[in-house]
This record gives C-alpha cells, sequence and structure tokens, in this order.
C-alpha cells in the first residue's frame, strides 16, 4: 500500500492506517445521490463547491460535497450516519473517447498550497452502475479522511495526476479549486452531525 507523502522538507503523515482498505472497499458500493429533488433532499452551494444530502430509505442522511460534475469529472467527500468516507475522482466518460483513468493507473492526489501534499495510496476501481454503464473513479482509503480534508481547507487547488508507466513523470488529468471547500465541509457537517474540525473514521 502506497502512503502520503510530502514534499521535499516536510514532515511525511502517519502510515499504518488500520482498517483504511477495508472501509473503502466496503464504503464503495454506496454512490450518495447527487441529482434528484425529493422531499428529503438539501442543497447549498458556495463558490467552487457545492453540498447535497439525501435520505435514504432508513431515514438517514447521506452527504456529499464536491465540485465538477454536471457533464465534467467531479471530485467528492461523501459520509453516511455511521462515519463512513468516500474521497473520490469520478472521471466522466464520453461514449467513443478513451479514458483518461485506466484501472492499473498510479494515481496521486496532490494539494497545492502554502504546505503542498501527495497523496499516494489510491486505488482505481473500473465498474458499472445499476444501469450497466461503466464508471471510472480513482478513491483514497477512509482512513485518510481527517488528514486530507484538513489539508483541503488550508490548500489552494486539489490536482488529480497520474504517473506514466513508461517516462514515470506526472501527468495531469485534473485541477480543482478549492475556493468554496471549507464552508461546505461545515455545511455538510451540520447536516449529518459530524466534526469537520474533529473528524474519527470508525
Amino acid at each position: 500500500m502506497r502512503n502520503a507523502t510530502t514534499q521535499p522538507g516536510k514532515a511525511p503523515q502517519r502510515r499504518g492506517l488500520a482498517g483504511a482498505a477495508l472501509a473503502l472497499f466496503t464504503f464503495a458500493t454506496w454512490a450518495p445521490a447527487i441529482h434528484g429533488e425529493g422531499a428529503q433532499d438539501r442543497f447549498w452551494q458556495h463558490k467552487q463547491w457545492r453540498s447535497v444530502a439525501t435520505e435514504n430509505g432508513l431515514g438517514e442522511l447521506q452527504c456529499t460535497v464536491l465540485t465538477g460534475g454536471d457533464g465534467d469529472n467531479r471530485f467528492s467527500v461523501a459520509i453516511d450516519m455511521d462515519g463512513n468516507f468516500q474521497i473520490e475522482f469520478r472521471e466522466q466518460l464520453v461514449r467513443g473517447y478513451p479514458s483518461a483513468l485506466h484501472a492499473d493507473d498510479e494515481i496521486l492526489f496532490t494539494i497545492e498550497g502554502a504546505a503542498p501534499m501527495t497523496y499516494e495510496d489510491v486505488t482505481v476501481f473500473d465498474e458499472q452502475d445499476e444501469y450497466g454503464d461503466r464508471v471510472l473513479r480513482a478513491a483514497i482509503p477512509s482512513g485518510y479522511a481527517a488528514d486530507i480534508t484538513g489539508m483541503m481547507r488550508k490548500g489552494t487547488n486539489l490536482t488529480v495526476q497520474r504517473i506514466n508507466p513508461t517516462t514515470r513523470q506526472r501527468e495531469l488529468i485534473q485541477r480543482f479549486p478549492l475556493a468554496g471547500f471549507t464552508a461546505n465541509l461545515l455545511k455538510i457537517g451540520e447536516w449529518c452531525a459530524f466534526d469537520p474540525n474533529d473528524i474519527f473514521v470508525p
């Protein structure tokens, strides 16, 4: 398992996130709704990011803060009422065109800003949704939730990059401005009853 790394001169983030990989795979089957205007849906937007909360059949809220989408790639941080996080980049696929993500890619999430941070422990999933359509997403284990959301609140941009398998150089897939992320994270904290300043992953 690859670990979060810093830029030269920066201390690395903690390693050995027990149960993080298991949490990623068990939570990956939950896809928070980001469309629809049901009676229990909540929507809020600030700058580049927006918040959505949808109530499931058990009366539990599923909360997501995201940017992009609407026909473009998106990055999202989602949480359910049990405190399970799903942090992922999802590619918007266009029929007849090659995808940017591949199942065996090495993908990096980098937070740009005064103290840059790169997360290497990212897994690509090549799946099908309930309609049989292909879904390509790159996700980081839930155990990184406190670290990466804290860095996103301090950063200016989040980039998704892949390592070229031949040249070993980084190739930019998408850059997402982080303006508005903090306000939206605080909003879903209100809705889904968790403290963004003290995130605990069960």
